[in-house]
């Protein structure tokens, strides 16, 4: 399976292999702090990924977080799909 095709926040472990972790984001989006969180189990030796279900957007206000969270919810297989293939990525990367 082809990461490149997936988007989203990859993290390698700082030591050893270390068990793979699927990170879903808020509903403000794949931002810094959930990067952050990502990198601090990346410290910890898990292998983190977590998939951008909106496309590259991220807010701070919650009537764009309601907008981009409702957009996700009416594609909901999509969602899903984009779910399953993050975690089959993760798991192709162990």
């Amino acid at each position: 399976m082809s990461t490149e095709k997936i988007k989203g926040y990859w993290v390698s472990p700082n030591q050893g292999n270390g068990k793979a972790l699927l990170v879903l984001h808020a509903w403000w989006g794949l931002n810094e702090t959930i990067k952050g969180f990502c990198k601090r189990l990346g410290d910890e030796g898990y292998l983190v990924f977590a998939p951008d279900l909106y496309d590259g957007k991220i807010t701070d206000t919650i009537p764009m977080a309601e907008k981009l969270s409702n957009d996700l919810f009416l594609d909901y297989e999509g969602a899903a799909e984009q779910v399953s293939r993050a975690a089959q990525a993760l798991l192709h990367e162990m």
